[in-house]
């Protein structure tokens, strides 16, 4: 069962850089190994366009899914395709209760980033 074994305390150094103040942890059903964000790592939380805030805001319940899936966009998981971290986002967000309607608005969104950067 996918779970969040930390989630700590953010420190906002301005609206589109949120630093953490220790390890976010999350254990996920779709990879073998813990996933540890480290303190320290820099995010921009959820990367919803300006024109989109007013529907689902940069910070919310999608946070800490947010931060893991960054951080697994950066490569931070050798071998683990980009595919897998949206998935992983999904499967995060379902966790934290996200509704179902933003959670699926937010993985579309980030599957067709993934499908654009993979074109040739």
């Amino acid at each position: 069962m996918p779970e969040f074994l930390s989630i700590p305390a953010f420190r906002i150094e301005r609206p589109d850089k949120w630093v953490l103040e220790g390890e976010l942890v999350y254990r996920s059903d779709l990879w073998p190994s813990t996933i540890v964000v480290p303190k320290g790592f820099v995010t921009d939380l959820a990367s919803i366009p300006r024109i989109f805030r007013s529907i689902i805001p940069q910070n919310g319940k999608h946070r800490a899914p947010a931060v893991v899936h960054d951080y697994l966009c950066r490569g931070h998981e050798k071998f683990m395709p980009r595919s897998l971290a949206d998935k992983i986002f999904l499967e995060a967000m379902k966790l934290e209760e996200v509704s179902f309607l933003k959670r699926w608005a937010m993985y579309v969104f980030v599957s067709a980033v993934t499908l654009w950067l993979r074109k040739p």
